[in-house]
């Protein structure tokens, strides 16, 4: 029989395991938020998981909590709390968001924190829910709960795989009466709060909101005479198909229709020449978003202008020599971060890398990581990820030779 032990981050948080099933970290587990003028690091993690022939012990499936605060079931009020009350703190990572980019949106606002193992266990559950639901009109924001420096909060973001929105912190007018996190709220394209709760429990009521909405990109407009075309804007992989049999319309003798055809084209319009524009944004700063920009355009709007547009954009940058590289390194830092985060929790949660984490580790693995690091460096010298691999390499210890 095999033991590991699993040792967990300062924090003021709280652990409560409902049954054996528990043992992923989910909706059971909630972090206490710290109270006025308390250390928001304040307590320590008295708990240790022990994995026992695949199954959890934990002090009897019994809740423990620390730091005096106990365990809080993550729920609140719903009435009157709405997007408008919403204010967000300092950008940190991921796209920019203001009121209209939240109009006509169905909102998954989540309150979490770079020490609290819950909410980095549901962090990968919402980047897969955005990726998901967010061609069709879903924003989700990430606001940070416990206070640190951005640079580290985007870190850990990075680490995580989180492409959705993440800022300092947050506030929800009417709706700050939880005392837990992971902490999330979920709003209608009406602005209206119809879920609180763990982030475990979104997926189905977040799909069926965003189902019920108009889609997103109408902003808020019905189409009378097309509806057809209006359910088949919410998928942005129709994008094209609507495109060509909005522009068909244009000019029908029925000038209701085509007016309504018009708008549909120009909406359309708009949003391509926006992923066009967000991809020349960021080609020399990360060659691999702008790549990847490029491929979800000319996919969504596949066999039209702007489709064609950014197939020619895309092939004419992939000539280049030093943007392949770029696109190279990115894939290529994505791998090390994966990486760098798997020590870390093998390495009991540690919060950083250290030489003596790289010294431990098993030589496979840390010729893996030499030689993603080394690539890195060569295919794209003095680039954002050449300089993060350097960094990476300096805090396990390595040399980054590969050997």
């Amino acid at each position: 029989m095999r033991f590991a032990a699993a040792a967990f981050e300062q924090t003021s948080c709280g652990i409560l395991l409902d049954d054996v099933a528990m043992a992923f970290l989910q909706k059971a587990w909630i972090c206490t938020l710290p109270r006025r003028g308390r250390s928001r690091t304040a307590g320590r993690w008295m708990a240790g998981i022990l994995l026992v022939g695949g199954g959890l012990l934990a002090g009897g499936g019994l809740g423990i909590g620390f730091g005096g605060a106990g365990i809080v079931r993550a729920e609140g009020n719903l009435d009157g709390v709405t997007t408008a009350g919403i204010q967000l703190g300092p950008h940190v990572s991921g796209p920019q968001v203001t009121a209209e980019t939240l109009a006509n949106r169905v909102v998954l606002l989540e309150f979490w924190g770079i020490n609290c193992p819950p909410c980095i266990a549901s962090m990968p559950k919402l980047e897969e829910l955005s990726r998901q639901l967010g061609p069709s009109g879903l924003v989700v924001i990430g606001a940070h709960a416990q206070g640190g420096p951005p640079e580290k909060i985007a870190e850990t973001a990075r680490e995580l795989g989180v492409s959705f929105t993440i800022v300092e912190r947050a506030t929800v007018a009417g709706g700050m009466d939880f005392a837990g996190i992971p902490h999330c709220m979920l709003f209608d394209h009406m602005g209206n709060c119809i879920f609180r709760g763990s982030p475990f429990d979104v997926h189905d009521k977040a799909a069926a909101a965003v189902q019920a909405a108009p889609a997103a990109i109408l902003a808020g407009r019905d189409l009378v005479r097309l509806p057809e075309l209006a359910r088949l804007l919410r998928d942005e992989a129709a994008f094209g198909v609507v495109f060509k049999k909005a522009a068909a319309l244009t000019k029908a003798a029925d000038e209701e229709l085509a007016e309504e055809a018009r708008y549909v084209v120009e909406r359309l319009e708009e949003r391509a020449g926006q992923m066009l524009e967000e991809a020349r944004a960021v080609k020399e700063s990360d060659p691999l978003a702008a790549s990847q920009l490029l491929q979800r355009c000319q996919l969504s709007f596949r066999g039209t202008a702007p489709g064609n547009e950014a197939a020619d954009m895309l092939r004419t940058w992939r000539g280049e020599k030093v943007f392949r590289d770029g696109v190279r390194a990115g894939e290529q830092l994505e791998r090390l971060r994966q990486m760098r985060a798997f020590v870390l929790r093998a390495a009991g949660g540690a919060e950083a890398g250290s030489p003596e984490i790289g010294a431990a580790l098993p030589p496979p693995m840390r010729r893996k990581m030499e030689a993603v690091i080394e690539a890195i460096q060569r295919s794209s010298p003095g680039s954002g990820p050449a300089a993060e691999a350097n960094r990476i390499a300096a805090e396990f210890g390595f040399n980054g030779s590969g050997s």
